[in-house]
């Protein structure tokens, strides 16, 4: 009999944990809004293991422009798809940076690996700001803030040599979320074409 009840309270415990690394994962963020053209929308990219597979598998894809059509072409190895991963995709306004903002992601399960991207235009009113942050998905609530932006370098009008530049951060942290009044994200993630834009200083961007 006491057999049996071990058995069963081990049962219990395999399909809590079980339960536990199938929870879908909400990202607590902290996005300086100083950083930002005020009019600009924020946009939130996140990549899952399925998409950052992808992601390495056309690295080694070429990239071409085809004056024709106007469009880049994407030539890759014998048996891999050219067609870019397709992330959830957010967006966010900058009074909606104010507070934390919580994004419900759908398609990364706690103990996953993800990338998430967020990028928006610089409060230059010309560049891009960018940040990307890789990791694992620890616990189902995670929060991430000190990120680190990386800034694109075109020439805007009206602007001086040294501008549109922004002083890298610490590294973005990840820990257990405890945050009492974030802003929700109101509606569903949308897909969105592939991973564009530029990476933090260190870090590579796939194709």
């Amino acid at each position: 009999m006491l057999r049996l009840v071990l058995v069963f309270f081990l049962i219990l415990f395999a399909g809590s944990s079980l339960g536990t690394a199938e929870e879908s994962v909400t990202f607590i963020i902290e996005i300086d809004p100083n950083s930002f053209d005020p009019d600009t929308q924020i946009r939130i990219r996140i990549f899952n293991q399925e998409q950052l597979d992808k992601s390495d598998k056309i690295s080694g894809c070429t990239v071409s422009y085809n004056p024709q059509t106007g469009q880049e072409e994407r030539t890759c190895p014998d048996g891999i798809s050219p067609d870019l991963p397709e992330p959830e995709n957010f967006s966010f306004t900058i009074d909606d940076l104010h507070m934390p903002v919580v994004v419900p992601c759908r398609t990364v399960l706690s103990g996953q690996p993800y990338r998430l991207v967020i990028s928006g235009r610089h409060r230059d009113g010309c560049n891009t700001a960018q940040a990307s942050i890789e990791g694992i998905a620890e616990t189902s609530r995670i929060e991430l803030s000190n990120l680190q932006w990386a800034v694109t370098q075109m020439a805007c009008p009206g602007m001086n040599i040294g501008q549109g530049r922004e002083l890298p951060v610490s590294k973005g942290i990840q820990k257990e979320a405890e945050v009492s009044t974030p802003k929700e994200f109101h509606g569903e993630g949308r897909s969105s074409p592939g991973f564009q834009g530029i990476s933090p200083p260190g870090q590579t961007t796939p194709e």
